[in-house]
């Protein structure tokens, strides 16, 4: 697999992990910061969530969402591979309705 040690690059005369995020920003000019938080808020409104997305919405862990989704007492996924995500919509329409059950 390589070599597993992270290199330090010095940023501003602070030393970060190579690959470090917030290194980046703090070089983008005005416009690119404000680009960078489009994308951010873009990927937040995203129109499919995943297991930890719903779990953050009703505060609870990515257990219980399984157990939930289980006992079909929530709206079914859609799978995408072996990958589940849920519409956006339909999750706060439920959340709405105050999480209430779903026949299977």
């Amino acid at each position: 697999m390589g070599n597993l040690a992270r290199s330090v690059s010095s940023v501003n005369g602070k030393r970060r992990p190579s690959g470090y995020i917030a290194a980046r920003t703090e070089l983008l000019n005005p416009w690119e910061q404000r680009m960078t938080e489009e994308k951010q808020d873009a990927i937040a409104e995203a129109l499919m969530m995943t297991i930890r997305d719903v779990a953050d919405a009703i505060k609870c862990s990515d257990r219980h969402i399984t157990n939930l989704r289980n006992e079909g007492r929530m709206p079914p996924p859609v799978k995408l591979g072996a990958s589940v995500r849920w519409p956006r919509r339909v999750i706060e329409d439920w959340i709405n309705a105050n999480c209430p059950a779903l026949a299977v």
